[in-house]
């Protein structure tokens, strides 16, 4: 392959990696705002489990990661290692909801 080529298969393999993890991306539930029907289709979340998890995001809030799913009983280990590439929690989202910092104290 001439030097061309190279140059060119490597402009070309640069050039697809931005865009498959984008798509991938777009592909992702936002754990905040998945709505059960969304939550069922996921491999391993049936209605019962989709229920279950906005039950929790409804009692104790937004969830802060995705890590925190492994909180859902009956939710294995291996099933939230699939799921986990296929959602993600907005963080920005979240800026509102946290505390702001404590004010610093001065003393006088």
């Amino acid at each position: 392959m001439s030097m061309i080529g190279k140059v060119l298969q490597l402009v070309t393999l640069t050039i697809a990696i931005p865009s498959i993890g984008a798509a991938e991306a777009a592909e992702r539930l936002d754990l905040n705002t998945a709505t059960a029907a969304q939550l069922r289709a996921l491999p391993g979340i049936g209605p019962e489990r989709a229920e279950m998890i906005l039950r929790v995001r409804n009692k104790s809030g937004p969830f802060r990661s995705i890590e925190e799913l492994i909180a859902i009983p009956r939710l294995t280990r291996r099933q939230f290692e699939r799921l986990k590439r296929m959602l993600f929690v907005d963080q920005e989202r979240l800026e509102p909801l946290r505390p702001n910092p404590p004010a610093a104290v001065h003393s006088g």
